[in-house]
């Protein structure tokens, strides 16, 4: 038997709903900002997090968008800027990153971009500055930088290599 539960602010305005199942949280809940605005939507199954949740800016903008699976990230993560912008946006498998994954600057240019390996960096990582041009290339195994590959002034042109 599910119970629906709800709770509010002070101000009176509600904070979160949702249902109990056994007593724990089950289905969508929703929590809300005191100023009445959604601050999340999670699912749950059995008292895990379970598919998708979105949490929001102050504004009501798209903060995080997330995958869970029996309480562990699985799949597609975004996270956006205030402006509106893609601040980020990769894959996860059983709780780690894992594969490419990339990082933008508010403007919209990409910073840096690579791939993770069991939720550690994984070989060619490649970093921008907010105009666009490469900054620096990196190398990784197992979460560690092997060396600098190359590196580059800001017009784009070749600083460093090796």
């Amino acid at each position: 038997m599910e119970i629906l539960a709800r709770s509010y602010y002070e101000n009176g305005k509600l904070k979160k709903k949702g249902n109990f199942k056994a007593g724990k949280p089950e289905g969508l809940w929703k929590i809300y900002y005191e100023n009445g605005k959604l601050w999340k939507e999670v699912n749950y199954k059995g008292g895990d997090n379970d598919g998708l949740w979105k949490k929001y800016y102050k504004n009501g903008d798209l903060n995080v968008e997330v995958n869970d699976k029996e309480g562990k990230e699985e799949g597609l993560w975004k996270i956006y800027h205030e402006n509106g912008n893609l601040e980020g946006e990769g894959n996860y498998k059983d709780g780690k990153k894992e594969g490419l994954w990339k990082y933008y600057y508010n403007n919209g240019k990409l910073k840096e971009e690579g791939n993770y390996k069991a939720g550690k960096l994984e070989g060619l990582w490649k970093y921008y500055n907010d105009n666009g041009k490469l900054k620096n290339e990196v190398n990784y195994k197992a979460g560690n930088a092997e060396r600098l590959a190359k590196s580059y002034y800001e017009n784009g042109k070749l600083k460093k290599k090796g």
